[in-house]
C-alpha cells in the first residue's frame, strides 16, 4: 500500500546577493560568466527564460549553478546565513 509521505528539504548551501537596483558590480561577481540583462526603467534583471529579479529580490546561485530571483519573504523563509566559521 502506498500513501502520502513527508519530505524535508536537504540542507544545501547557495550563494546569494540582494539586488538593490544599483549594485551591478556585486551582481556581476555572483552571475559571472553570465551577464543578466537589465531593464533600466524598471531596474529588473533578466537571467533568461522566465527567471528575473526586481529590486529587493535576492539573486540565488543554486547548487547546480542556476541563477534565479527569490522574493525577500521566500528567501527568509528558506535560507539562513552560513556562519563565517563554517564556510
Amino acid at each position: 500500500m502506498t500513501g502520502v509521505k513527508r519530505y524535508r528539504k536537504k540542507p544545501v548551501e547557495v550563494e546569494a546577493v540582494q539586488w538593490t537596483g544599483e549594485n551591478v558590480a556585486e551582481i556581476g561577481a555572483l552571475t559571472e560568466p553570465s551577464v543578466p540583462k537589465l531593464d533600466p526603467v524598471t531596474r529588473t534583471l533578466y537571467f533568461g527564460g522566465d527567471q528575473f529579479a526586481k529590486a529587493g529580490d535576492f539573486i540565488v546561485r543554486d547548487f547546480d549553478g542556476a541563477l534565479r530571483g527569490v522574493t525577500p519573504r521566500a528567501f527568509e523563509a528558506t535560507y539562513e546565513e552560513v556562519p563565517a566559521d563554517e564556510r
